[in-house]
C-alpha cells in the first residue's frame, strides 16, 4: 500500500509504503539503504541512527568499493537562517580524527542532493573547525561556495558531507 503523506518543496510526492502491514520506509532506513527526512517520524530517525552505529548499507566502511579507514569529522552547526541575506549561509565542520585530513573531492550536500558541492584542496589539523559559506566573498578560515542562491531549508533539513569515496562521514540534521 502507498500512503501519500505530503508534497515536498520539489514537488515530489513523500508517502508512506508498505507491504503485508511492513513498512517499506522503515525497512529501508534500518538496514542503511535509505535516509530519513529531517521531518522524519522519531522511528524512522531512530533506525538511521542504529543503521550508521551498526556501519550498514550507506554506513559500511567499505561502501562504494572504499579501501582506506573513514576519517572523523563532524558537522558542527549549520547557519541555515541567518541575519540578513539567506546567501551567508555557513557549515561549520570538525576534524575529530588524529590525523592531518585533505577536503579535496569531499562534496557538501543538502538532503535533496539538488544542493551538492566539492570542497577545494584544504587540510584540516586535529581539533580544527573550517566554516564554509554560500556567500562568494572568499577569506580564511572560510571556503565560500558561492552558490548564489540559498542553499539549506529553514524549515528544517540535513546537511551531509561526503567523502572522495562517496562514503557519508558526517550528519547535521536540523531542527
Amino acid at each position: 500500500m502507498i500512503v501519500g503523506i505530503e508534497i515536498d518543496q520539489f514537488e515530489r510526492t513523500v508517502a508512506e509504503v508498505s507491504v503485508a502491514e511492513r513498512s517499506v520506509n522503515l525497512e529501508a532506513v534500518a538496514s542503511g539503504h535509505a535516509l530519513a527526512f529531517s521531518t522524519g517520524r522519531a522511528e524512522l530517525l531512530s533506525a538511521e541512527a542504529e543503521a550508521r552505529t551498526s556501519a550498514l548499507g550507506m554506513w559500511a566502511a567499505d561502501i562504494c568499493g572504499a579501501t582506506a579507514p573513514k576519517v572523523s569529522l563532524e558537522i558542527v552547526d549549520v547557519l541555515f537562517d541567518p541575519p540578513g541575506r539567506d546567501q551567508d549561509e555557513q557549515v561549520t565542520i570538525r576534524n575529530v580524527d588524529s590525523q592531518d585530513i585533505d577536503l579535496e573531492g569531499f562534496v557538501l550536500r543538502d538532503e535533496s542532493s539538488v544542493n551538492r558541492f566539492r570542497l577545494p584542496s584544504i587540510t584540516m589539523r586535529p581539533g580544527s573547525e573550517l566554516i564554509i559559506s554560500t556567500d562568494c566573498r572568499g577569506g580564511v578560515p572560510m571556503v565560500f561556495l558561492c552558490s548564489g542562491q540559498p542553499v539549506w531549508n529553514n524549515g528544517g533539513d540535513t546537511a551531509l558531507l561526503l567523502d572522495t569515496f562517496g562514503r557519508v562521514v558526517a550528519v547535521f540534521r536540523y531542527p
